[in-house]
């Protein structure tokens, strides 16, 4: 697990534990079952927390 600050330090650690979550969360968005597990919202809420980390990571 990975921990906020991690995240947002934008560290190699957390920049590579992302890019892990990223990929887990779009195989569940492209999923056929994607409707059924609510994907869309995983997909928008995905969006939400990287571009919080790449604001950190920017200034």
């Amino acid at each position: 697990m990975i921990d906020r600050a991690q995240l947002i330090s934008g560290t190699e650690k957390g920049k590579k534990r992302l890019g892990e979550i990223t990929a887990m969360l779009q195989v569940a968005v492209d999923s056929p079952l994607a409707d059924l597990i609510g994907a869309e919202d995983v997909h928008s809420d995905l969006g939400g927390a990287v571009a919080v980390a790449q604001a950190s990571r920017d200034r």
